[in-house]
């Protein structure tokens, strides 16, 4: 899917790669969350130097020095009673034996998602999701992922990421809401999205 995908993002003068020296974080500021921000300038290349995640940054495909926005992914699993049973199996014929399942499911963690402040109301949250999920559907390929799981702190994000991309809320309970969506859906989308 990314050899599709990188053309797309290409014609829309766009340009993502992994976080390296290049990159200049120093006055990133998603407008909303100075943690965030933070993180992205300060630590960033520390977690990515470590395994801990990988970071993708979105650039201008004239200045990929320039960030505007940027998203971790990282290995993940998530537990079977945290999915709804329509959820569980992409084959029907595998719905029985997908839904008696015990071990967990193999999984991506968009662990961060940000935009400059400067992008925002732009259009580029939804070129930023794309480029999530051609990241994921290449780890998904290389090493298998069910879902792409995501952990939203504020009833905000919950609304966010439900209405503008469709994830689902998982059975997870706790301080944070987990929220996942499908491979295979996310997949598809892609496919149409790149057509």
């Amino acid at each position: 899917m990314s050899a599709q995908f990188a053309p797309f993002l290409a014609g829309k003068g766009l340009s993502l790669r992994r976080l390296d020296d290049e990159h200049y974080t120093d006055f990133f500021d998603c407008g909303h969350d100075e943690a965030m921000s933070s993180w992205f300038c300060n630590t960033a290349r520390n977690w990515q130097a470590e395994d801990m995640c990988a970071v993708w940054v979105l650039s201008p495909a004239d200045n990929e020095s320039d960030p505007l926005g940027f998203f971790t992914l990282s290995a993940h699993q998530i537990i079977p009673g945290n999915i709804a049973r329509n959820d569980k199996a992409t084959d029907p014929e595998n719905r029985r034996w997908a839904n008696n399942l015990r071990q967990p499911y193999p999984a991506q963690l968009l662990g961060k998602f940000a935009l400059d402040r400067s992008q925002h109301g732009k259009g580029l949250g939804k070129m930023l999701m794309l480029s999530v999920y051609a990241k994921h559907l290449e780890a998904a390929d290389a090493a298998g992922a069910k879902y792409l799981v995501l952990d939203a702190r504020e009833d905000r994000l919950v609304r966010y990421y439900t209405d503008e991309y469709g994830f689902v809320r998982s059975g997870f309970a706790g301080e944070v809401a987990q929220m996942y969506r499908p491979t295979a859906i996310i997949r598809e989308e892609l496919r149409l999205t790149c057509e």
